[in-house]
């Protein structure tokens, strides 16, 4: 009987344990990082989901963002996204210089030329939605074996003390937690805010 009070005991201790996953996937969501700039279509496999950090770096008087992006196993109905407090050795960064957004995506109808990236019917990545309006509209939900692209956006000021600032991003899919770690890296660089630079862009239409 003391056997299997004890199994019974850990299994509870166990069962509570696994109630919210650390890792970043399961049998119903799978999450992974990419660069703010890069394109990743609604409608595609990605084989490599490798990178689990969450990385932005930037000088003062800047802004920069980092894309998280969900794919998922089974329909997921509803997911919310919330950041920590970011802190480095010596200070925390002002929590209003954070901002989430949730990316739209549109369906290439026609392809013109021989861009290899995308095909006819792909859903590309086009416009971002601030994540609480995205919420208000029913739009935080992903299609099984679709992505979603969560854009995560930060900015400083002359202000920002410089340093590495880390956090932990939370997404709560259909009640299921899930946890990626947030650095944000600031340089004690300050750009000015105005660009004196000219520039010039050359564009040819046909």
């Amino acid at each position: 009987r003391k056997v299997l009070a004890t199994a019974l005991s850990l299994s509870c201790l166990l069962s509570i344990g696994c109630s919210d996953k650390d890792s970043s996937t399961d049998e119903n969501l799978e999450w992974f990082s990419v660069h703010a700039h890069e394109k990743v279509l609604r409608n595609k496999d990605y084989a490599d989901k490798s990178d689990k950090v969450l990385d932005i770096a930037l000088c003062k008087n800047e802004y920069e963002g980092t894309q998280l992006i969900l794919n998922a196993k089974e329909d997921i109905k509803s997911y919310d996204i919330e950041i920590s407090e970011l802190v480095s050795d010596n200070a925390i960064f002002n929590s209003d210089n954070v901002k989430i957004y949730n990316e739209k995506y549109m369906k290439l109808l026609h392809k013109k030329g021989s861009n290899p990236v995308s095909e006819k019917g792909d859903e590309i990545a086009d416009a971002i939605l601030p994540f609480d309006v995205a919420k208000e509209y029913h739009e935080n939900y992903v299609e099984e074996g679709q992505n979603q692209g969560v854009y995560i956006e930060v900015n400083t000021d002359e202000s920002t003390l410089p340093g590495t600032y880390t956090g932990t991003v939370t997404i709560t899919a259909d009640g299921q937690k899930y946890y990626a770690p947030l650095r944000v890296t600031v340089y004690d660089i300050v750009l000015p805010l105005q660009s004196k630079a000219q520039n010039f862009w050359n564009n040819v239409f046909y």
